[in-house]
């Protein structure tokens, strides 16, 4: 769990980097449902922009990656994201596509 913190600023990373594996870490997905009590999502446009930058992600180190690890619901740390649907089920189609587990 210690390596799978944040990369940059998170502190085992910062402690124990000749100690801890290197992972690939994807920039969370922009695109959201608005804080509102419809729950609009973002346009498609950002949604597709958002998790065209995971699936390639995936698609290129497929062969190295066993399994992609988000907070679907909520990325506290980070602030309070709820993640549209679709780019979830789409992360998942992604990891299915290439053999990788999916952590969520």
């Amino acid at each position: 769990a210690m390596a799978v913190c944040d990369p940059v600023n998170g502190m085992h990373a910062q402690l124990f980097p000749d100690a801890l594996p290197q992972h690939l870490f994807a920039s969370r997905p922009q695109s959201r449902f608005e804080n509102s009590s419809l729950m609009h999502p973002l346009s498609t446009k950002t949604k597709d922009e958002s998790i065209v930058v995971l699936e390639n992600l995936i698609a290129e180190h497929a062969s190295e990656v066993a399994a992609l690890i988000l907070e679907p619901i909520v990325q506290g740390a980070g602030g309070m994201w709820f993640y549209d649907p679709e780019i979830l089920r789409r992360a998942q189609t992604a990891c299915r596509e290439h053999d990788i587990l999916l952590i969520a």
